[in-house]
């Protein structure tokens, strides 16, 4: 009874009073996004943004974008977080995907894919 009180007290998640919408966004895009990572050969060097570094983190070979420029495939979230790490040179590296050698293969909800 406790835990449960607690739960409804102070969860940001559904069903607690702290809830908000604005915790769950991002779920909209998902069908678009999941069909761009799926695109990636299993086998590939990837970089990737903060928010998509989980959902490829079964690679052998992964960089959280910005780092990793030079891997294979980049694929980046405008929409997503990206970590404090991270951050220092994000949009530039991201400017730069073109001159570094990378073409354009997907984009679709924020989310764009290049190859090298």
């Amino acid at each position: 009874a406790a835990s449960l009180v607690g739960y409804v007290s102070e969860s940001p998640l559904p069903g607690g009073l702290r809830f908000s919408a604005d915790n769950m966004q991002g779920f909209d895009r998902r069908p678009q996004v999941e069909s761009i990572l799926e695109s990636i050969p299993p086998d590939a060097e990837v970089a990737a943004s903060t928010g998509l570094v989980p959902h490829l983190s079964n690679r052998a070979a992964l960089w959280e974008f910005p780092g990793g420029i030079g891997a294979k495939y980049v694929v980046v979230d405008t929409e997503g977080p990206i970590s404090s790490q991270s951050f220092r040179g994000w949009v530039s590296a991201r400017d730069g995907l073109a001159a570094a050698g990378y073409h354009l293969v997907a984009q679709s909800a924020g989310v764009s894919l290049w190859e090298k």
